[in-house]
């Protein structure tokens, strides 16, 4: 990495109102050494949320959405308005709208972090569960539902080897719902939290074999 080249990583985060969520994804921007460290700590297989910058990265995150948002909105201008009454109509409507996404209510950020992934199959692999029992060099889906402060759904694909022990853990989908009503629901893809999956994944496998001789 040359000294000009600029560093970016991955967030995401759940925005909430009054009746429904918004689930985001957002690459933001960090400087050369904050992003050493996060090569560095995945190097030594240690969880981003552990180490001491974690919410360096969040904090950034959510700034340079914060930013992004704002430039979005389109000021306006007075010569684009015949009447008077109507500029400043639609200058309060902007000033609303600025103060609405610079207050806006961010729930949960979480960062991306390849290990993840690594940690969640380590957990599993090698180990047999009677739900399993019946199944060699298959691939199983399983639907997970989070009830926590946000409501996901999981899908998650075990694949087992021919002695019928997980070879592979694999989280196809991870979807959080933004709102719900009589008629219909809709939903986002959102960042899993591991240690959600895994104790409800522990659930659906029931009890673990013991090793055979």
């Amino acid at each position: 990495m040359n000294q000009t080249e600029k560093c970016y990583w991955q967030a995401y985060l759940q925005i909430n109102s009054e009746d429904s969520s918004d689930f985001i994804s957002k690459r933001f921007r960090v400087p050369k050494k904050l992003y050493q460290k996060i090569q560095s700590a995945i190097k030594r297989g240690a969880p981003l949320y552990e180490c001491g910058f974690y919410g360096e990265l969040q904090q950034r995150a959510v700034d340079e959405y914060i930013r992004d948002s704002l430039a979005e909105i389109e000021k306006p201008v007075r010569k684009d308005y015949d009447d008077r009454d109507e500029y400043e109509w639609a200058l309060e409507e902007y000033q609303d709208e600025v103060e609405a996404r610079s207050e806006c209510s961010i729930e949960r950020v979480d960062i991306e972090d390849p290990g993840d992934d690594v940690r969640l199959k380590a957990m599993f692999v090698g180990r047999r569960f009677s739900a399993l029992e019946d199944c060699v060099n298959e691939t199983v889906n399983f639907s997970l539902d989070e009830e926590s402060d946000r409501s996901v759904s999981y899908s998650v694909d075990v694949s087992t080897d021919a002695n019928g022990a997980i070879s592979d853990v694999v989280i196809i989908e991870s979807v959080g719902l933004c709102s719900e009503d009589v008629k219909s629901s809709s939903y986002e893809d959102c960042y899993p939290d591991y240690y959600c999956v895994a104790e409800l994944l522990l659930d659906e496998l029931e009890e673990e074999l013991e090793e055979e001789d």
